[in-house]
């Protein structure tokens, strides 16, 4: 198991204290905001104006509970937040001069790390910002289902469901992020493949204000009315059809988490990856079997 991994499966507080600058472990520090950028890595995309007001308002009248984390940047002479973004934002909002910060020092890896569990441990993610966050945390550690769920103290189901929703086309995942559908009925749809008709399901879902019963009631319905409507249970048996080992052996030599697939017309390998770096990584090493 690599380190990266190994200090994962520790947790974010077990990170956070082993990889402290040992002059500055737990030293709280008034840092001038105007010296403080946002994290580079943080998975929310948006941060509502009430939410940040009510931190606000709290912060107002208990004052800050918890110091924000930052790391320096000695180039530029200015702070990074690692966690605590929201707590920013509203000291921000109050028009104060400084914050109580404590200074560690990461690598981007790890900046990574803690933006995304610091967000899904506390629940503060959308369903879909939390879909993507394990993607990546899979693809950056090469991590297993049941490796993340005990990173981030979740059940397998809970992720493999969430990270269910990203096979869905971008319209349909506009529709869950803005709360038109919620994640259950947007995985309903899912058994229709056919990305046109997911998407025309999905618009009668919003219509009819249909739940999730009754969007599988309907899709069975349509699956069953034209048999020429392939379903995932027809085109794709279940993965792992006695090929653990050459899935293992592959994760090996690329670094990356696969699958392979069978179905009628044959078997099919699937490679996950979330930069561009990895493919490219991937294809350099393809090239050296020629």
């Amino acid at each position: 198991m690599s380190t990266s991994k190994r200090v994962l499966g520790r947790g974010l507080g077990a990170l956070l204290k082993g990889t402290s600058d040992s002059g500055h472990d737990n030293q709280v520090q008034n840092i001038e905001i105007s010296r403080i950028t946002p994290n580079p890595f943080q998975p929310r995309r948006s941060f509502t104006t009430e939410s940040i007001q009510e931190l606000a308002e709290s912060i107002q009248k208990n004052d800050l509970i918890q110091p924000i984390v930052l790391r320096s940047n000695i180039e530029t002479n200015e702070y990074e937040i690692v966690t605590g973004e929201r707590r920013f934002r509203a000291f921000n909002f109050l028009r104060k001069e400084y914050i109580p910060a404590i200074i560690r020092q990461f690598d981007d890896q790890e900046m990574l790390v803690n933006a995304l569990i610091e967000n899904i441990q506390r629940e503060d993610l959308s369903p879909l910002e939390e879909a993507h966050s394990y993607q990546k945390l899979i693809g950056q550690f090469s991590l297993t289902h049941e490796d993340l769920a005990a990173t981030v103290g979740k059940s397998r189901s809970h992720i493999s469901n969430s990270l269910r929703l990203l096979k869905l086309p971008e319209a349909i995942l506009d529709y869950l992020e803005s709360g038109l559908i919620s994640p259950g009925a947007a995985r309903a749809l899912l058994p229709l493949i056919n990305t046109d008709l997911q998407r025309k399901v999905a618009s009668e879902v919003i219509v009819q204000g249909m739940n999730v019963r009754q969007i599988e009631k309907y899709v069975k319905e349509i699956l069953a009315r034209d048999s020429s409507i392939p379903s995932t249970k027809q085109s794709v048996q279940v993965v792992n059809a006695g090929f653990q080992s050459e899935e293992e052996t592959i994760k090996a030599l690329t670094g990356l988490p696969c699958k392979i697939k069978s179905s009628r017309k044959g078997h099919r390998l699937e490679i996950e990856f979330t930069q561009a770096e990895q493919l490219k990584s991937l294809i350099e090493k393809l090239k050296t079997l020629g």
